[in-house]
Parts: structure tokens; sequence; C-alpha cells
């Protein structure tokens, strides 16, 4: 199947200019194979103006052409590899006056490939419980760019479809002069990631249940970046990346007198990152988190996450930048006399960094708050006040309020970081008649700076909206 669309719609941009834009796009279906498909397309837009002044001028503004295909192929049940490429060429014209005809123009390339290999085990092997969830995709993919200034405006580009030379390297432009490029980028990325639950084939009961629920997601990934016309490459490395969840902990001895729908989600992720001849980091990443239901009616969620980094800089190679950051938070969620449903959270944060050896980042913040919805039963029919009209209501008003406060506290930033922010906010909205619902909210915010009183402010907000519904 092929499809072809031309269109060429002018429009006044303004007095004396009229621009025109023609699009064209195509695409196509092939199957070679039963096992193979492959299905090219290409897109091109051209924008040209027209300028009315002391005679006709025409000239060409922009263009632009994506080029690509993607294509899958079956070898096996179990392996149905794909891969995919697409590269988007942009040309604009540089208009010096607004009589003159372009004598140069910009111009840029971005591309992205990708092959994917995904692997479903329980296809290969499905007599072997012990692999039947588990499935294994890997890729690797391309990500490239690269942009000229004031080349020539009669340089061909639309059959510029490829980045890259001998080697896998970057591949400059010929005819153009070394100048002319201003920045290109290549990017390889390679990944595996694997989902399992690894003991989801034993019939495991009571108090072992819950290892039974047990899912695993792992990941490996690993970027390479070539950046120019000055020279960086860099590596970025993300191993390992682990996400454990169990579900139904309340199976565990005890647990299961007051807690029910007791889940625990661990990740760790730890980070490497190098420049070569500038600097290499690391940064690790761990989070617990704790879901569970207490007492049938209160839902509770408790959060633990830290990070710590560290960055090495050349040509010393030694400690140039430190961090660490820890955080708690926990949420609780009920509901009260069946249509009021309050929510409580606490979070707190702490930071700390080193630059040099000297501290440059130190603060603590707290963030409590309280929020509550509730449905408030209204009479049928209000009497308007004044007038006495009488007009009839959904019987209802949705009323939303919230109180919060964050308090900040700091050791080396005293007069930017020591400071308290109080907030309430307070909305209703309910429907006036059949087709009209008017919302009316307010709010008020406190702020208070410990070191500069100066600073220190009180605001209130009122707004009130009508919607009309047709």
């Amino acid at each position: 199947k092929f499809n072809k669309f031309t269109s060429t719609a002018p429009t006044q941009r303004q007095k004396n200019f009229w621009e025109f834009t023609d699009d064209w796009s195509g695409r196509a279906t092939f199957r070679p194979l039963s096992e193979l498909s492959i299905v090219p397309s290409l897109s091109r837009r051209k924008v040209k103006e027209r300028v009315h002044t002391n005679g006709k001028i025409d000239r060409r503004r922009s263009g632009t052409q994506t080029a690509g295909f993607n294509s899958t192929l079956q070898f096996f049940e179990w392996l149905k590899p794909s891969i995919s490429y697409s590269i988007t060429n942009t040309e604009n014209f540089i208009i010096v006056t607004s009589t003159s005809i372009p004598e140069e123009k910009n111009f840029t390339r971005s591309s992205s490939a990708k092959l994917s290999l995904p692997f479903v085990a329980k296809s290969l092997f499905p007599k072997f419980k012990p692999v039947a969830s588990l499935n294994v995709n890997s890729s690797y993919a391309l990500n490239d760019g690269d942009s000229y200034e004031k080349i020539r405006e009669d340089y061909p580009i639309y059959g510029k479809l490829w980045l890259r030379g001998k080697g896998m390297g970057y591949k400059r432009l010929e005819g153009i002069e070394e100048d002319e490029l201003k920045s290109f980028s290549l990017r390889d990325t390679f990944r595996m990631e694997s989902n399992w639950k690894p003991l989801e084939f034993l019939d495991l009961k009571g108090y072992l249940y819950p290892f039974q629920t047990m899912s695993t997601r792992i990941e490996y990934t690993r970027t390479q970046s070539h950046q120019g016309p000055t020279i960086l490459d860099s590596e970025k490395r993300i191993w390992p990346y682990l996400d454990i969840r169990m579900k139904n902990l309340e199976k565990f001895p005890l647990l299961g007198l007051a807690m029910q729908e007791v889940e625990m989600i661990t990740k760790y992720i730890l980070t490497r990152e190098y420049a070569r001849n500038v600097s290499s980091g690391t940064t690790v990443n761990f989070s617990e988190d704790l879901r569970f239901k207490l007492f049938e009616d209160y839902y509770f969620w408790l959060t633990y996450s830290s990070s710590r980094n560290r960055v090495k800089s050349a040509p010393s190679w030694e400690i140039s930048q430190e961090g660490f950051s820890r955080a708690y938070n926990a949420q609780i969620t009920f509901t009260w006399w069946k249509d009021w449903r309050f929510n409580l959270k606490y979070g707190y944060k702490k930071e700390e960094g080193e630059t040099g050896g000297e501290k440059t980042t130190e603060s603590r913040i707290h963030t409590p708050s309280i929020d509550v919805e509730a449905r408030v039963k209204l009479p049928e029919l209000w009497k308007i006040p004044i007038i006495g009209k009488r007009i009839r209501t959904a019987g209802e008003m949705k009323v939303k309020a919230r109180v919060s406060a964050e308090i900040k506290r700091s050791e080396l930033n005293v007069e930017r970081d020591n400071t308290d922010t109080y907030s309430t906010l307070l909305s209703s909205d309910f429907n006036v008649g059949s087709n009209l619902m008017l919302t009316v909210g307010t709010g008020m915010t406190r702020f208070v700076n410990r070191n500069l009183p100066q600073n220190n402010y009180f605001a209130i907000d009122i707004n009130t909206t009508l919607t009309i519904k047709f």
C-alpha cells in the first residue's frame, strides 16, 4: 500500500508577503517472506514565500525531510528481532533583508536507529517451569545529530541519510568548509533488561507464600558518546539496576493480625560516568517502599530513599565533588463518615554536598500536609438572598481543603534556607441547575524568613469560576 499527499496552500503572513507550503508523504509495506515485513516511509515539506514589492520575488524559506523504515523478522516463536531507522534533515534559509534572495542556509540532521531482540524463555523451554516467567529484552540503539551553519543555499541535503563513516565514526559532509560544522554527536546505547518471578513455579503456602510472589527486574545499560568538533568522549554505565518486589507479606507471622495487602519494593541503582581526560563519577541510589492497609480502612505508604555521588576530576583525579541526600516520606489515607476522605503526608529530606573540599550544600526540609475531600449534602432548592428567587441544585457540593507547610533549615545558607511557608487552600464546586457549575476557592500563604524578617509576607487569594455546559 502506498499513499501520496500533496498540498499547496498560500497564506498571507503580512502585507505583501505570501507563504506556500508543499507537503508530501509516502509509506509502503513489503512482505518478501511470510516471516519478514519491511515498512519504508518518506515525508517532505518545503516552504516558500512570495514578496510583492517593486515586482515579484519568489524565494525558499525552509525545508524538512524525514526518511526511515522499520522491519521485523520472526525466526522462531521465541526469537522475533526488529530494526528501525529514521533521520530528519532540516534546512533554514538565511534571509538578510525583506526583499533579498537567500544565498546561505543552516542545516541540521537528527537520526535514530534501534535493533531489538526480545527473548521469551517459555517459548523455548515450555516444560521447564522455573523460567516460565522469564523475559529478556536486548537492544542496541544509535542516536546521532549534527548541525552546519552558513553553507551555500544550493547544497543538496536530502540525500544525506547517514552520519557515520568507517569504523562507525562521524563522517563530515563533503564540499563544506571546516568552520561551517558547528556541532555533532554520536551516541551508542546497549541495554539488556530482564523480568522474572524466580519462585513462581513453586507451590508455596502459608508463611512462605510471599516468596512465591517475588518479582525481579534487572537492567544493564551502557552508553558511549562522541561529540565535536571539540572532541569529547564519554561513557555512562548503569549496573546493576535492581528492582525487587514482594506482595502478600501479611502472611508472615503476626503481621496479618492487623495488616492487609502488604507490598515491599526495593530498588538499588549504581551509575558510573566517565568523560575522557575530564572527570569520572559514581552515583548510588537506594530506596525502600512499604505499602499496606491497616484495620481494613487505613492505607499506609512508607518510603526511604538515599543517594550518594562522588566525582573525581582531571588532572589530579582527586575527589572534586561529593554529595549525599536522605529522604523519608509517610502517607496515610482513610475515609470517615462515608464521604470524607483524608490524606495525611509527612516528608523529610536532608542534603549535604562539597565542592573542592568546601561544603556548598547543607539543608533540611520538613513538608507536612493534610488534604480533605468531601461531598456535602445540599437542599435541592436554594433561595437566593435579596431577590428571593429559588434555584434547583444537584443536591450536593464537592469540597476540597489542604493545609501544608514547608520548613527549611540550613547552617550554611542561613539567610536563604531558614524559612517557614504555611499554606491553606479551600475550594468547593456544585451544580446550579442542569447546565451551570459554580466553583469558589480561597487560599492563604504565610512566609517567614527566620534571618531576614523584612522578607516576610502574608497573601490571600480568592477566586470563583462559573462553567456553562452546552
